[in-house]
């Protein structure tokens, strides 16, 4: 791997903001195992609440772990996930999970033997937490804590969100990432049989954080810029009814795991971003981000509105632990590092 993931687990999105401009900062990891007075939970955020404010910032959240920055110079709001969400048909299938959801992790089964399964990889979105009753938020000093136990991945994830000043901070640590017995022996007097009978265990992959941050769809004005090569400009408009979304690994694929691009249409060469930040366009308001830690084990996922897809966006993702993959006949064979 390209850091030790255990030394580096957390995803960050720091947001300065001045007058109409925002500019975000992702810290994608934290050192773990280093106590921080700011994330220590308080109390339990049970409706839409203010959890923190300051002279260029105010942040609402609500008990399902949605939130809204609002931008006190202009009172523009930035939202967590699109607003019209809900009531958008346009956006179907996992698009639609996802793009309500503010963090999405990938997952790979594990066998008997600790080993991965044969099965491909998959995803399950913060709205699956949240149908089943597993979410709480708690108001921390400057923000809130959001805390999503997975009962179907046996896994937990905890995301911190901050305002500092003109910044907005957005962080997964590494001792916010609970597994396997750790889980259990976490809700083992919470859960009820329903949620117990949920259980798989799994190794968690990647977690895709505020995947619909600031999303805009074709009618909005705006546009995202996404660190593929050089640079990319995505506006948007018009809508592309052959668009994919796209995985960036910044500085690169892992080497020793993946060593093509793995995608189809009309994608030639392996993405790869130089610098590991983005921005988002909306309405004469704008938000850079940039991925201040981990950013060696994380990449930028982006997307255009497509037949499938009412919106355009870009946000960060960590990539937790390697898959590669093995085929022996007509069996695909998984394996993960392990940290």
């Amino acid at each position: 791997m390209k850091e030790s993931l255990k030394t580096a687990v957390a995803i960050a999105l720091a947001c300065l903001i001045a007058l109409s401009a925002n500019v975000f900062s992702f810290p994608l990891f934290a050192e773990s195992g280093v106590k921080n007075t700011a994330s220590e939970e308080s109390e339990v955020v049970t409706e839409i609440t203010v959890v923190a404010e300051n002279e260029n910032l105010i942040m609402v959240i609500d008990a399902a772990g949605h939130f809204s920055l609002q931008n006190k110079s202009n009172g523009y709001v930035w939202h967590s996930c699109p607003k019209d969400i809900l009531d958008n048909n346009k956006t179907i299938g996992v698009n639609r999970q996802n793009f309500q959801s503010e963090i999405v992790v990938d997952y790979v089964y594990r066998d008997t033997y600790g080993n991965t399964s044969s099965y491909e990889k998959m995803s399950v979105p913060s709205d699956d937490a949240v149908s089943n009753g597993a979410v709480t938020v708690y108001k921390i000093k400057d923000g809130a804590k959001v805390v999503y136990d997975f009962y179907s991945i046996c896994a937990s994830v905890s995301v911190e969100y901050t305002i500092k000043g003109n910044r907005f901070s957005a962080k997964i640590s590494g001792d916010g990432i609970i597994e396997d017995k750790e889980f259990k022996a976490k809700v083992k007097n919470t859960a009820s049989e329903d949620q117990l009978s949920m259980i798989q265990e799994s190794y968690i992959v990647s977690i895709w954080i505020l995947p619909a941050f600031g999303a805009g769809n074709s009618e909005s004005n705006g546009f995202v810029f996404v660190p593929d090569g050089c640079g990319a400009y995505m506006d948007y408009s018009p809508v592309s009814y052959t668009a994919e979304n796209i995985n960036i690994p910044v500085y690169g694929k892992e080497v020793t795991i993946e060593k093509s691009y793995s995608g189809t249409g009309s994608i030639t060469r392996q993405p790869k971003a130089y610098f590991p930040m983005f921005a988002i366009s909306a309405n004469d308001n704008a938000v850079v981000g940039v991925i201040s830690k981990g950013d060696a084990i994380s990449s930028v996922n982006s997307y255009k509105t497509s037949r499938a897809n009412a919106y355009t966006g870009v946000s960060p993702q960590i990539d937790y632990r390697a898959v590669d993959r093995t085929i022996i006949g007509r069996r695909t064979v998984q394996h993960v590092s392990h940290i």
